[in-house]
């Protein structure tokens, strides 16, 4: 698994052993290192749907990891620069009702990976 990941044992070791304690899933790098070779979902490999949903921030973090998105890369995608997603996902920083309409698609995967 090592050899096909890029990732060493150690880590791998690591891994198995505080994923099941973890409460913030894995890395979105190291997800995505272990979902090809293991033929899973991203979401599945990173334990990201052990995440909790309670506010709107936890919700778009969660959803941004079930895509597989990086800040950066989920920044990107909605038009905004990463500080503007890392404020949302700690609710620090309210969203407007224009970016609401956009983020409602990609809230949606939570509805329909599991």
């Amino acid at each position: 698994m090592a050899e096909l990941t890029g990732l060493t044992p150690q880590n791998i070791r690591n891994i198995e052993k505080d994923v099941y304690e973890c409460k913030t899933g894995l890395k979105v790098a190291t997800a995505k290192k272990l979902a090809k070779p293991l033929d899973k979902s991203i979401w599945y490999v990173g334990y990201y749907d052990k995440l909790t949903e309670k506010t709107l921030g936890q919700k778009l973090k969660k959803a941004r990891l079930y895509h597989g998105h990086t800040l950066e890369e989920a920044a990107e995608y909605l038009g905004v620069d990463e500080k503007t997603i890392r404020n949302w996902e700690k609710d620090i920083q309210l969203l407007r009702t224009d970016m609401l309409k956009r983020l409602k698609k990609y809230l949606e995967i939570l509805l329909t990976e599991y």
